[in-house]
């Protein structure tokens, strides 16, 4: 099984600032040409927050006409602190089929030998995320369902601090990350927590498990241990997670065309 991960695509309409300074659409073009060309094909796509920029449904609209290409392949979806709930659910009718009528978009898929969870961290308005007592309880009953199922929790907060100040910043770590890590601790067949929200690769354990970030399809943030980190050019890439013989193989893979340098 492969599963591809996308993270923070911010995509606004031709007008907007983020898509004028970062070309975000085109950089989703490049990220979805990229995933077309992959041999072999993702099993299915990951989405893991902050996929528009404002939350508006012409947003959403612009986001499926470029995910199009990729239109066979299961896409399962969460909120980041830029996303609308309710306009995501409209746009993914898949993720709301899901999720049903609840509040939050938290949901399990059993469709595969590796079971996901998708965890929604959204804090609406704001953009510290946090999981809330109800939000935990529904993690805990759901890993509990099926405790001997390999499984991957999908989050946009990584809940854990990153070492990046400006992220770390008080009253923008996610809320009830304690609890979370011990609701883990409780659950072994959990195999890894893959995040976004950061724009940078980071990896982490929590509870026991092992946890990434993964970098943005468009801009990265600068690695600032201190003061205010800035958005840099730097590669965009994805995440390719690999579940193969029992065990769980993660790939950064960089998007664009790039020389081999040992040709024959």
């Amino acid at each position: 099984m492969l599963i591809a991960q996308l993270t923070d695509l911010h995509i606004g309409p031709p007008e907007d600032k983020v898509e004028r300074l970062y070309g975000t659409s085109e950089a989703l073009g490049r990220a979805v040409g990229h995933l077309v060309a992959l041999a072999p094909r993702p099993d299915c796509l990951i989405l893991t927050g902050d996929l528009v920029e404002r939350g508006s449904a012409v947003e959403y609209g612009r986001l499926r006409q470029l995910l199009a290409p990729l239109a066979a392949i299961p896409t399962y979806a969460i909120p980041g602190n830029h996303d609308h709930r309710a306009n995501l659910k409209t746009a993914f009718p898949e993720v709301a089929a899901r999720a049903g009528a609840g509040p939050f978009v938290c949901y399990a898929v059993d469709d595969w030998e590796l079971r996901l969870i998708a965890l929604d961290t959204q804090v609406p308005g704001e953009d510290r995320g946090a999981l809330c007592p109800e939000r935990l309880a529904w993690l805990d009953r759901t890993l509990a369902a099926r405790p001997r199922t390999p499984t991957v929790v999908l989050m946009h907060h990584p809940p854990f601090r990153t070492g990046i100040a400006m992220f770390d910043a008080p009253g923008l770590t996610l809320e009830g990350a304690a609890v979370f890590a011990r609701i883990l601790a409780r659950h072994p067949q959990v195999e890894r927590v893959v995040c976004g929200h950061v724009h940078r690769p980071i990896a982490a354990r929590i509870g026991g498990v092992p946890a990434s970030v993964a970098p943005s399809t468009a801009h990265q943030y600068q690695l600032a241990f201190e003061g205010r980190a800035y958005a840099v050019a730097e590669p965009p890439s994805l995440d390719l997670h690999l579940w193969r013989n029992g065990t769980l193989i993660s790939h950064r893979s960089y998007i664009g065309a790039f020389p081999v340098l040992n040709a024959p």
